[in-house]
């Protein structure tokens, strides 16, 4: 069978079956009004699919016809490759099937675009070309559809970032309400706060009920960006000094970067050492965190501090001990707000000067300052308390404590300052 028979018998089948069952996340994008083409990036194992049908799913809600709709996965074994004529050729027949016409809105979605070369001239003849359609494209590398797909379409293309789930998301996975738990869910919830701390936040581990298979299929996440998104995409051939770097990268979570430092322990030069850390990134394995300044220069001159994707890629490495528990805890509290905003130059920073050394700042509707401590107690309450104390007096604007929710605060805490614990923390974060 050829591939112009293969091709039609998926778009058949697309339209015969139903949408496969997903779990809802919490913040999927609705079209503009203004004409965009659609591009959507992800880490790996995000169920960056699911996604795609719950959006498909929207549509058919609104009173959109299916055949209006077009999902088309692209790596299958039995069209691979696919040419930048066959995706001309998926359009052609589409559009045969469904008789095409200029009155209606279509909505195509094409899954792992990144495989086609020239994929960018096909977006740009569909917008071109067929103003009624909707194109949504998704791909593994942000690299590929920001900065390729950007400089065809410039202010035509409009990003979306997929990242794996937020607490409140891998919560509701477990059939869990965090609005509305009854006091044996509150118990439940307190029993797997450990989990969410080491490794519950891809889809399909937090479906895992069996804890060997969970750290199975995290080593193959590991296993698939290092040699997949990393080595194999960019073609490194350092192999050994690469897994030392993986290693020295991911033990400065939390913490500042010194790639200087980093360059002298693997033996290579800092600029192939930043080489390798934005290889890292934009496999969405690390990302980096600045210091707010008014100046965008200052800005990027400052120190970066460094939070992984998953806490487990941290623990894998170099096991638990109690002091990991606090920068494992901010980590977390990190993607939280990563996973909302998805754009740290923008809205997340932290806050270092000499008067003040501020975990984050949030640069949404209005400044707020946060401070995240694993255990308050006597040793470190001054430390963690006192600083948001003094910058509530000097700038006014909000200063918030987020605490483990098991832990137990030995002082009072002043009243100007806003102290939550993690599950409360959760639920106010909408309110930012």
């Amino acid at each position: 069978m050829n591939k112009q028979e293969i091709i039609k018998q998926i778009i058949y089948s697309y339209f015969k079956n139903d949408l496969p069952k997903y779990i809802e996340r919490e913040k999927v994008f609705d079209f503009l009004d203004v004409r965009k083409v659609y591009t959507i990036v992800w880490p790996r194992r995000a169920w960056k699919t699911y996604f795609l049908y719950q959006i498909i799913d929207n549509l058919l809600k609104k009173g959109i016809d299916k055949k209006q709709t077009l999902y088309f996965f692209l790596e299958r074994d039995d069209i691979y490759p696919i040419w930048l004529e066959e995706l001309n050729l998926i359009l052609e027949i589409y559009f045969s099937i469904v008789w095409y016409d200029r009155s209606k809105k279509y909505y195509i979605f094409l899954d792992e675009i990144q495989i086609v070369k020239d994929r960018e001239k096909f977006a740009l003849k569909v917008y071109i070309q067929f103003p009624n359609v909707e194109l949504v494209l998704t791909g593994s590398s942000s690299k590929m559809l920001s900065k390729e797909i950007y400089s065809w379409l410039r202010w035509k293309a409009f990003s979306k970032e997929i990242l794996p789930l937020t607490v409140k998301e891998s919560l509701k996975f477990k059939e869990l309400d965090i609005e509305k738990l009854s006091l044996e869910e509150k118990f439940k919830l307190r029993g797997i706060f450990e989990e969410i701390l080491f490794y519950w936040l891809f889809p399909e581990v937090v479906l895992q009920n069996q804890e060997y298979l969970k750290t199975q299929l995290l080593e193959e996440y590991l296993d698939m960006i290092f040699y997949k998104d990393i080595i194999e995409r960019y073609k490194f051939r350092s192999f050994e000094k690469l897994k030392k770097f993986r290693r020295i990268l991911f033990s400065y979570i939390a913490n500042f970067i010194n790639f200087s430092k980093i360059s002298e322990i693997v033996w290579v030069s800092e600029n192939v050492v930043l080489k390798w850390f934005n290889a890292f990134k934009e496999a969405y394995s690390v990302f980096e965190l600045k210091n707010f300044d008014f100046s965008i220069w200052k800005q990027e001159k400052s120190r970066w501090k460094l939070y992984l994707i998953d806490n487990w890629f941290y623990w894998i490495n170099f096991g638990l001990f109690k002091q990991d528990l606090w920068v494992l805890f901010e980590n977390l509290v990190f993607l939280e707000f990563k996973k909302r905003w998805l754009d740290e130059e923008k809205n997340i920073f932290y806050f270092k000067n000499k008067d003040f050394d501020i975990d984050f700042l949030i640069f949404n509707k209005d400044i707020s300052f946060v401070q995240v401590v694993y255990e308050l107690n006597d040793d470190n309450f001054e430390r963690e308390v006192g600083q948001l104390s003094k910058i509530k007096a000097k700038y006014n604007k909000p200063a918030i404590l987020i605490y483990n929710c098991n832990n137990l605060k030995t002082k009072k805490i002043p009243k100007e300052i806003i102290a939550v614990d993690f599950w409360n923390y959760i639920k106010m974060l909408e309110e930012f």
